[in-house]
């Protein structure tokens, strides 16, 4: 019997957000990233995003599952003023600890990115 995995939907992990497109940004992803799923906690460095490393400031989640090849591409993110589940975002992979975290979730805070 085959076994299908299934990727996380796209804005899957949005429990609200401020109306109108007040907390949605198209952003720039940085080139040669691979495959971005959607609720990638990311960073930016030099105007491009990147998922969000331990030693970086988080500032927004993709909205939408993006492949990234030798160009920047453009993504929605939600950036402010919304409630998120915690269960559903992805962090980069050195983030990996209750601690790392949870210092993630309060960058999100302070962008007005509430983590439920």
């Amino acid at each position: 019997m085959n076994s299908y995995s299934q990727r996380r939907r796209n804005l899957g992990y949005l429990l609200s957000e401020a109306s109108g497109k007040r907390p949605r940004e198209t952003i720039a992803l940085a080139a040669n990233l691979g495959l971005l799923e959607a609720g990638t906690v990311l960073a930016v460095e030099a105007g491009e995003y990147k998922p969000a490393a331990a030693a970086d400031t988080a500032v927004a989640i993709l909205g939408y599952e993006r492949i990234t090849g030798t160009d920047n591409l453009q993504a929605l993110v939600i950036a402010r003023d919304a409630e998120v589940i915690r269960d559903e975002l992805v962090y980069a992979a050195d983030v990996d600890t209750h601690a790392e975290v949870a210092t993630k979730i309060a960058e999100l805070k302070a962008m007005d990115i509430i983590v439920r």
